[in-house]
């Protein structure tokens, strides 16, 4: 029975996902002004000042386990929610892939005092690819990439309707991969020493189960996508004296 009853909720899970499919033109690729202003599918679109990338649609998600993309822990996760933009903080501590787009995914959070704990799916949309690989300073990677590119997932992670200040995060994450000549998946830091550098990149909305309430919620490696005028920052994240009450005033790169 216990078997039973977790397939039906994963199945009401994934139910629930957005079925969204996005022509991603304009992605992760050089300098971003991290002051933009999103709403809703617009962080993904080509009025937003993402640099110019051409890519391709691949099939490399049939083919390649992309779990260790969203758990890579180069850097922990920037993030906010709510108009003030308080300071969240977020672990994806479990992303297991349970067929070719959708894998299993759980984590937990810190706003202030509350610690909640999350869990959910995420659903690849679609794989790009480059056309023309970026190969860092000097093109120190020339000769040594197979593949290259970023991969759209749609999200949806349930909290603990139990406890207080709990609800459903549901958005978008976009995060960018390579593989090697011996095909293996790396997580693509090369321009990591870019100052306009950043990965992982979410946006999306929370949702609360008490008011049915809507927060828009971001989160990303090294910057936050949608930040507004949180980041003042300009060789780093660097967060405005304006949103230090929000919990940024500790904050230490």
């Amino acid at each position: 029975m216990k078997k039973k009853g977790l397939r039906i909720l994963e199945q009401s899970l994934m139910m629930k996902l957005t079925k969204k499919v996005f022509i991603i033109i304009c992605l992760f690729c050089a300098s971003v002004s991290f002051s933009q202003e999103c709403e809703g599918e617009l962080w993904f679109n080509d009025s937003n000042p993402w640099s110019s990338q051409e890519v391709i649609e691949t099939d490399i998600i049939n083919k390649v386990d992309l779990s260790p993309l969203f758990t890579d822990k180069r850097t922990d996760f920037l993030g906010y929610i709510g108009e003030n933009k308080r300071r969240l903080f977020v672990d994806l501590s479990f992303v297991k892939k349970v067929d070719g787009h959708k894998y299993l995914i759980a984590g937990k959070t810190k706003v202030g005092a509350n610690n909640r704990e999350f869990r959910g799916y995420l659903e690849i949309e679609n794989t790009y690819q480059f056309k023309e690989f970026i190969n860092g300073v000097d093109d120190f990677m020339k000769g040594k990439i197979l593949n290259q590119g970023i991969a759209v997932a749609n999200c949806l992670f349930v909290e603990d309707f139990s406890y207080s200040s709990t609800g459903i995060f549901e958005g978008q994450f976009v995060v960018r991969w390579y593989l090697t000549l011996d095909n293996e998946l790396k997580y693509d830091d090369i321009t990591s020493f870019s100052d306009s550098y950043f990965n992982n990149q979410f946006y999306g909305d929370w949702t609360s189960y008490k008011t049915g309430k809507s927060s828009v919620v971001a989160w990303g490696h090294y910057r936050i996508p949608c930040s507004g005028d949180l980041d003042w920052g300009a060789s780093e994240f660097s967060p405005n004296p304006k949103y230090y009450q929000y919990g940024w005033e500790d904050y230490e790169p």
